[in-house]
Order: structure tokens, then C-alpha cells, then sequence
């Protein structure tokens, strides 16, 4: 059996509305799989950053093919049930385009910015800050989210 191989670009650029049309669709001409968005709101990490579900539904919206998603949103910065909202929300206005990547954090001044407590890498994925934000029970709250045949919450996808 073949795999295709798809590329992506994680955007590095801020750009203003028309370039930024113009730099999905040049992704998406260009045979780009997937364009990507960090999700940092302090330009210490990697410089200054467009907020994720606004420029991805941008994108989304002058573009046909190209898969749009985060490279990682950031697990405390958001509760669950916003994150399910905004996903499936960009899900189904991009036709099932969107990719979403959730993480646990880890530029700590950028938490210390926001006020928001850093719990540290002991308690990553794995651990209860994870196990707390994530809850299951948030996730179906759009109606849009189901989980997949057979698989536990962390296999759901967007329907």
C-alpha cells in the first residue's frame, strides 16, 4: 500500500488581511498539505503570533484544498468547552479542513504575562492540570464531537 506524503507550514509571519489571503492561497497553489499556527500571544518564544481560529478560518475561507490547524494550542489557555466550540466551529466552515493540536505548555513567561500558574512538565499531559482541563464531558457540548468507533476520549475527531 502507498502513503502520500503531505508538507505543511507552520506560519511565522503576521501579516495584514489581504497578504494573509494571499499567503494561504500561495501555500495552497504551491501544493502545501496544511498551513499551521502557534498558539503563543507573547512574542518572546517566536515572535509575534496571529491568534489561531481567526487566521485559520481566514485562511480557510479563500482557500479549497488546504488543511488548516494549530501547532499546538496551549492547554490552560483556554477551557475545554471554548477549544470545542472554536474547533468544531472551524471545522465546519472549512469542510472538514481544520487540524486541531492540543499541548500542555511550556513557555513559562508568557504564563507569568497572562497570569495564568504554570503547573510544570511534571504534571504535562499525564497529569491532573490535563486531566482537569480536558474533561470528557465538555468536549460533546457542540454536538459536532464524537467519538470515533471504538476509541477512548482522547480518539474523538470532529464529525
Amino acid at each position: 500500500m502507498t502513503k502520500q506524503i503531505r508538507f505543511g507550514i507552520v506560519s511565522e509571519s503576521v501579516l495584514d488581511g489581504p497578504a494573509w489571503a494571499d499567503h494561504a492561497r500561495r501555500a495552497e497553489d504551491a501544493g502545501v498539505a496544511s498551513l499551521l499556527i502557534r498558539d503563543h500571544f507573547s512574542a518572546g518564544a517566536f515572535g509575534q503570533q496571529l491568534a489561531p481560529f481567526g487566521a485559520l478560518a481566514a485562511a480557510a475561507a479563500v482557500t479549497s484544498r488546504l488543511h488548516v490547524g494549530t501547532l499546538v494550542l496551549s492547554n490552560d489557555f483556554r477551557h475545554p468547552a471554548i477549544v470545542a466550540h472554536e474547533a468544531a466551529g472551524l471545522h465546519h466552515l472549512s469542510g472538514g479542513r481544520f487540524e486541531l493540536g492540543i499541548g500542555a505548555g511550556w513557555y513559562q513567561p508568557e504564563y507569568r504575562a497572562a497570569g495564568i500558574a504554570f503547573d510544570g512538565p511534571a504534571s504535562g499531559s499525564s497529569g491532573s492540570r490535563s486531566r482537569s482541563r480536558s474533561s470528557p464531558d465538555c468536549w460533546p457540548a457542540t454536538g459536532w464531537i464524537t467519538p470515533a468507533p471504538g476509541t477512548t476520549p482522547t480518539g474523538w475527531r470532529l464529525t
